[in-house]
């Protein structure tokens, strides 16, 4: 079955607002200090939920993973693809091959804690084109802030998300839909989204942030 974007980046965002939301409510922790893995498990599970997806595989190999998608081919193994790692979030389409790599990351402040996270992601997709079955690749992040001297957090956390498409990725502001603000070339193969999220606790907030590359 053929990718739902859209669907795609909507079920990342309402999961991670979801986790992040549940987890205050539990536990009076802010988002920004919660276990990196319960982002991962929710996402796991609301990626189970859409109609494109038949399994999504946690922690899959990288080199295994690349073998199934027929995204070996010839030659010496990427050294950015990190053959011995693993990916958070393997997905893979109805009728069982692979189609997507997710990295998932708690908070991030600057581009150098996910560049090389990001240069696997690329590598995975451009890696024996005309063979791989992988269809996407993307890094599902949250920004999140507190008020400031000057500042409300949500006006912090706004700017800081906006920031991140236009200086990190290098991504234009597109266009604001559902509360979902896009950055990216309308139809191209790469894209940014982010949502702040509704909060009781005004004082600090925080943005559920998608990035994904397409073929």
């Amino acid at each position: 079955m053929a990718l739902a974007l859209n669907a795609l980046i909507k079920c990342v965002h309402n999961s991670l607002e979801e986790v992040c939301n549940e987890f205050q409510e539990i536990s009076g922790i802010s988002c920004n200090l919660m276990p990196e893995y319960l982002l991962t498990a929710g996402l796991y599970r609301s990626l189970k939920r859409l109609k494109s997806v038949g399994w999504v595989k946690p922690e899959a190999n990288i080199k295994e993973s690349m073998s199934e998608a027929g995204a070996l081919g010839r030659g010496k193994f990427p050294e950015a693809l990190n053959q011995g790692g693993r990916f958070d979030i393997f997905v893979y389409d109805t009728s069982e091959a692979p189609i997507g790599a997710i990295e998932v990351k708690r908070t991030i402040n600057a581009h150098t804690t996910i560049a090389s996270d990001l240069s696997r992601l690329r590598s995975a997709l451009k890696k024996s084109p005309n063979s791989s079955t992988i269809q996407y690749v993307g890094m599902a992040f949250l920004v999140a802030n507190g008020d400031g001297a000057r500042k409300s957090a949500a006006e912090r956390v706004d700017t800081r998300a906006h920031n991140i498409g236009e200086q990190f990725f290098g991504l234009n502001y597109q266009r604001s839909k559902d509360g979902i603000y896009r950055y990216g070339e309308d139809g191209g193969s790469e894209s940014y989204t982010y949502r702040v999220s509704e909060s009781e606790d005004q004082s600090f907030r925080f943005a559920s942030c998608f990035w994904v590359l397409t073929r």
